[in-house]
């Protein structure tokens, strides 16, 4: 086990390190792509290694962000103010800043009420409100976002049949619902029937679940959502291989795939990173000359969270 804490920690620094050099070439401000991304790993990664400067950096990366995080920004999770202001708020509940950025959290609070009275507020925004409210532990605010969403998506659910007629807005709108019932999962505030609905919905779209559960991480988590409802996932096509890049072989694509999606659902969800994870993170971790060439040449291709550099340390974090 000490080896295996040596090889993370040795993965750690050198992704740090890329990660403080480059980011000053990152336009994007946001949670799973960018600055705010970065930060975040940046500040766990300072407690985790004891390098107060990874800590220093993380702390300029804010400053930038705060001196423009109103000016011209969407309100999507991904890039704009609704994942910028979950970073923030995570950031105050683990002790990485001062209790002073509250303030900057009740503006994000006022810009984001006001949006979702848009009328033109679409299922989109409502599932990015609804994790910032989730992350923001304000009850009732989530439930009427949530419930709004909900509904939106059950209008929905005629004008979008299973025999679809365009593959991207029949994905688009069954990811929405995925988001939906994992917040249902998470926290059980959705109206029972109008979730039943949706579930029931969702399961006889196979083939949309087979795009899905092409690797362990999708399984797992429509284990769980099934779970929640009583019923036993149905049978689903064997694992596709999933190619990150061509310098690495099949299986560690599927490996590294499945621990960035459970990053992902960590996060966001709450959902726990299975044990079983344990083996795939120590098999790639004793991959010494493996790791180096997906640190050196794969991972600085993408920068934010939920991109590979911050999502695979990420999940070396998770696992000192």
């Amino acid at each position: 086990m000490n080896r295996i804490k040596e090889n993370i920690e040795h993965y750690l620094h050198s992704i740090a390190k890329i990660l403080c050099r480059n980011s000053i070439f990152v336009k994007d401000d946001g949670l799973m792509h960018g600055k705010m991304g970065i930060s975040l790993f940046l500040y766990r990664c300072a407690r985790a290694t004891g390098n107060d400067n990874y800590a220093k950096y993380a702390d300029e990366l804010l400053d930038e962000i705060f001196e423009k995080i109103f000016s011209n920004i969407s309100l999507d999770f991904e890039s704009g103010l609704c994942g910028i202001g979950y970073g923030i708020d995570y950031l105050i509940k683990n002790k990485y800043v001062d209790t002073g950025s509250e303030n900057v959290l009740r503006e994000v609070d006022k810009h984001i009420e006001l949006a979702i009275e848009d009328e033109n507020a679409d299922e989109h925004l409502f599932a990015s409100v609804a994790k910032y409210w989730l992350q923001r532990k304000d009850r009732k605010a989530f439930n009427i976002v949530v419930s709004s969403l909900s509904r939106l998506l059950l209008d929905k659910i005629n004008t979008i049949p299973l025999a679809y007629k365009s593959w991207f807005e029949y994905e688009e709108y069954f990811e929405i619902v995925k988001e939906l019932l994992m917040f249902d999962v998470a926290t059980s505030a959705l109206d029972k029937a109008d979730i039943q609905q949706l579930f029931d919905n969702f399961i006889k779209a196979n083939d949309y679940l087979y795009q899905t559960c092409t690797r362990w991480s999708g399984q797992y988590v429509l284990e769980k959502i099934c779970q929640h409802f009583g019923q036993t996932l149905p049978e689903l096509i064997p694992p596709k291989v999933f190619h990150l890049h061509p310098l690495l072989p099949p299986a560690t694509d599927i490996r590294l795939a499945d621990l960035l999606a459970f990053k992902d659902y960590n996060l966001q969800y709450g959902f726990e990173i299975p044990a079983e994870a344990d083996s795939k993170i120590e098999t790639i971790v004793n991959d010494t000359a493996l790791t180096y060439e997906w640190i050196r040449l794969v991972l600085p291709q993408t920068m934010g969270i939920s991109g590979n550099m911050t999502g695979f340390g990420w999940i070396l974090l998770s696992f000192l």
